[in-house]
């Protein structure tokens, strides 16, 4: 008998009588109705306890997920040790998409290091891009299964179950994949248990996924603050290259990191800082610098642009980017690259690994950066170009100060420097030489302190300093007697220059810059080349510093001689002859020099002067006759009371005209004169003193002259 279909019951073998009759009949179907209802209330009890039960595990399922929703790794295991239990499957691995290169990425449920798998070559991607679930009952017969690796491995794979995992907004974040159901394949219900599963597990991973994410931006910016305090705490751009390479390694965990300083004209780049050897662009980093634009590679050996000896000989992965001005004058011009570099895992392989299970195709098992270290990277070498800019501005101030100081202490010159307090702020390595006193003292007290003495000294020139400090104009000053302060007081000339110090604007009063040059050899000098020519002369030779050649211009030239001196010299000693010059070239030359004239030379007894040199003069001939006349008048004076080999008698002639003025001689040897035809006239012109019976004789030009 049997009742809706239910099943059936079958009695065999009547014990009494010939057979079954209508009375058996009507009592087996009543049996078979309580029969049924018995199954019935038995089906539905079994169903409800397996659905309390049911409901208990995803209860328990949720909680724990719910519970480590903050540890994607902690929950990555949960989802797979519950998965594999819920479906009594012998392995489970859990797939999770890698947004950077559309690549699923794994850990297993034993721990096993990640893997990645191609999107479009494998079973997981394919549940992955078809969004629903995959029941491979026999996995030898699919197209995308690698029978090889189950060789590999010595294991048997028989059925898959793979499940997408969505996200509350139905976007798929992985793939769970079951492994070898235990006692047969899996079935429709393992199908509906895991779905509803993968709907908890895909909410539990979006928090887990969210939260992680929200954690690393979290670090990251905490990460960028902190280098940004460290990288505006360096001020030399050695210090700081070397903690961008650090700082850099350290965010992005790079095994390695370098840095290459480019030069101004963008051609060539050199390692790790300023100090190493330039080199041309080339490489990778050579590249990045070239094109201003970010490099990242998975495999640097297998772009064409790679370089070992730039981009490092162990290197994998790679990531530069350049470090660009933010000055507007550069255009954003490239000042440096940071360039990082990964090598490969290599993933440990043992027997029976499950690596070797997954059979999707093409696997690889690289480091590489990701698109969030790209960004990292980015905003990294942002607050990096600041740091450097201030850092290069900073090297080229401290080089433009030790370049200008050495430029202070390689001059003679005394410099030094008045704050706007009128303190010293800082003088050069010719301070002891002018000052008195502790630099430390003198930093902190006032100029007209420390510059005047008791009796009033430097007075004109504390003066003219306050002067420059109220009008902020420049003074001079020459042949100043400066007195300097020591026990007792030294006095020393000087020519000193005072100018205002003011900012880079112009706006900002910083104090006065005072210029002291000491010129008491010079005078020295001047005095004792006076005695051999006229100090108008010694300035000019100065100026020209002796250089050969000369200039036409007018001017009187005069020779004296003395009559008859061979006879008057015949009957004297030699040092009494010279005793005699110079007594006599000491009485007239001083009227030559007294009008304007300077002596050019001594010939024997005579004397050659010229008036107009260096500088010409309208009254030069009226000056010379002048001379003349008193220089016979000297002579008549020293002739009524004459020394030994007097009295001495005199021609004096004199002629104007254009001459060369200049040096006449060598490079070893030089001799200022004047030549031409109107100084042989004014020698002619002395001779004819004689024919005449004159002492003073002056040619047709000097008389128009005068």
């Amino acid at each position: 008998a049997e009742y809706m279909g239910e099943g059936v019951i079958q009695a065999i073998n009547k014990l009494e009588g010939a057979g079954f009759d209508e009375h058996d009949e009507q009592l087996l179907k009543s049996l078979a109705l309580q029969t049924f209802f018995f199954l019935q209330s038995t089906r539905i009890s079994e169903e409800s306890t397996i659905a309390r039960n049911q409901l208990r595990y995803f209860l328990r399922i949720s909680s724990a997920l719910a519970t480590n929703e903050r540890d994607l790794d902690q929950l990555c295991k949960l989802v797979m040790n519950a998965a594999r239990d819920l479906t009594n499957a012998d392995r489970a691995s859990l797939f999770l998409l890698d947004n950077d290169t559309r690549e699923l990425v794994t850990m297993f449920w034993d721990g096993e290091a990640s893997i990645r798998v191609s999107l479009e070559s494998s079973i997981v991607g394919e549940a992955f891009l078809n969004g629903k679930i995959l029941n491979i009952a026999n996995a030898y017969e699919h197209s995308k299964f690698n029978k090889t690796s189950d060789v590999k491995a010595g294991y048997r794979t028989r059925s898959l179950l793979c499940a997408p995992i969505k996200s509350y907004d139905d976007n798929v974040l992985g793939v769970l994949q079951l492994v070898n159901k235990q006692g047969g394949t899996f079935t429709t219900v393992d199908e509906e248990h895991v779905h509803h599963f993968s709907t908890l597990a895909g909410v539990a991973l979006q928090n887990a996924l969210l939260y992680r994410l929200s954690t690393k931006m979290q670090e990251q910016n905490n990460l960028l603050l902190k280098t940004a305090r460290t990288l505006s705490e360096k001020l030399t751009t050695e210090s700081l290259v070397t903690t961008i390479m650090d700082a850099a390694k350290t965010m992005l965990k790079a095994d390695q990191c370098y840095c290459f300083m480019v030069d101004e004209t963008q051609t060539k780049m050199a390692p790790s800082d300023r100090k190493a050897t330039w080199v041309n662009l080339k490489g990778l980093a050579g590249y990045v610098a070239t094109t201003g634009r970010n490099v990242n590679v998975a495999d640097a050996k297998l772009e064409s642009r790679y370089a070992p000896e730039i981009d490092g000989r162990t290197t994998a992965a790679l990531l530069a980017s350049p470090i660009k001005s933010t000055h507007r004058s550069t255009n954003g011009q490239v000042m440096a690259v940071v360039s990082l570099t990964m090598a490969h895992a290599q993933a440990d392989r043992q027997e029976g690994s499950l690596l070797d299970n997954i059979t999707d195709s093409p696997m690889r098992h690289l480091r590489a950066f990701t698109l969030d270290d790209c960004n990292m990277l980015d905003a990294f070498v942002s607050q990096a170009a600041v740091a450097l800019e201030n850092a290069t501005l900073h090297d080229s101030v401290v080089d433009m100060r030790n370049y200008l100081d050495s430029i202070l202490k390689s001059i003679s010159s005394f410099v030094f420097v008045l704050n706007v307090k009128g303190h010293l702020e800082s003088c050069n390595k010719n301070s002891d030489l002018f000052l008195v006193g502790d630099l430390d003292t003198l930093s902190t007290t006032s100029y007209q302190t420390w510059l005047a003495g008791e009796a009033g000294e430097n007075a004109d020139l504390i003066h003219d300093i306050t002067h420059v400090f109220e009008t902020q104009t420049r003074t001079l000053a020459f042949n100043y007697r400066f007195t300097i302060l020591r026990d007792p007081p030294h006095a020393t000339f000087v020519n000193y220059t005072i100018v205002p110090l003011r900012s880079y604007s112009g706006k900002e009063r910083r104090g006065v810059v005072v210029v002291m040059d000491d010129i008491t050899q010079e005078r020295r000098l001047m005095e004792v080349l006076g005695r051999y020519m006229s100090p108008k002369l010694v300035k000019s030779l100065l100026l020209n510093e002796g250089r050969l050649g000369g200039v036409r211009q007018q001017v009187t030239t005069m020779f004296c001689d003395i009559r008859g001196f061979t006879q008057v010299s015949e009957n004297m000693e030699p040092v009494e002859v010279l005793s005699l010059l110079n007594e006599f070239f000491a009485l007239l030359i001083g009227r030559i020099t007294a009008n304007h004239g300077i002596i050019d030379k001594f010939i024997g007894d005579c004397i050659m002067g010229v008036f107009g040199i260096p500088n010409e003069d309208p009254n030069d001939a009226l000056n010379a006759v002048r001379a003349a006349l008193q220089m016979i008048s000297k002579l008549d004076t020293w002739n009524i009371n004459p020394k030994s080999g007097g009295p001495l008698n005199v021609g004096i002639g004199l002629n104007t005209g254009m001459v060369v003025a200049g040096n006449v001689g060598s490079d070893q040897h030089v001799a200022y004169t004047v030549i031409g035809h109107h100084v042989n006239l004014a020698s002619r012109t002395e001779q004819a003193t004689k024919s005449y019976a004159a002492n003073v004789l002056m040619t047709e030009n000097t008389f128009c002259a005068v």
